[in-house]
């Protein structure tokens, strides 16, 4: 959104340091905390590109805010295609919520959604599941998504990132 002062950057990735002041700018200009901070809905990493990708770059981000802004909450919203050592990489940098797109309960059907590109295209579903389980065994709260698609049963997703830790689920509409 325009208030979110974030714009496409054409092809340069931004540094931690002006990540972290996009983020001071926007708690200047937009954020008035009251009592305990229960009305600052904190930042999310999502793009049009996998976060992860740049974790180092995330965690650096994250370390730089937290020095000023201490009660600030950190969320991600990932594809959830990375090692599971992540999870707790990500705990120790202060994200505390992750959001990570489930997409199927069925393996063939997840790679025909996902159509994951990379790492010799080896990742997938099982990588998917595994990091939601790291996640949640690492004390990080898990949301998992899936897409309303014909064919798609969203309903034994929910009860699979359930079944591996997930304290969340969102079914969203498809738009082909």
């Amino acid at each position: 959104p325009p208030a979110s002062e974030f714009a496409p950057l054409n092809g340069a990735e931004p540094t931690p340091l002006e990540l972290s002041s996009i983020v001071d700018r926007y708690y200047e200009k937009h954020v008035n905390i009251v009592g305990m901070g229960e009305n600052d809905v904190g930042v999310t990493f999502a793009g049009l590109g996998e976060p992860t990708l740049r974790l180092d770059a995330l965690l650096e981000t994250v370390a730089m805010v937290h020095e000023r802004r201490h009660g600030v909450n950190f969320r991600l919203i990932t594809n959830g295609l990375c090692a599971p050592d992540v999870a707790d990489q990500l705990k120790s940098g202060r994200v505390k919520r992750v959001s990570v797109a489930l997409m199927s309960s069925n393996p063939k059907q997840y790679q025909e959604l996902m159509n994951p590109q990379g790492a010799g295209d080896q990742r997938g579903h099982a990588d998917v599941c595994q990091f939601i389980a790291a996640c949640a065994e690492a004390g990080i709260e898990v949301e998992c998504t899936a897409v309303k698609k014909p064919g798609v049963d969203w309903r034994a997703a929910k009860e699979l990132s359930e079944a591996l830790g997930a304290v969340g689920f969102r079914a969203r509409e498809y738009f082909p």
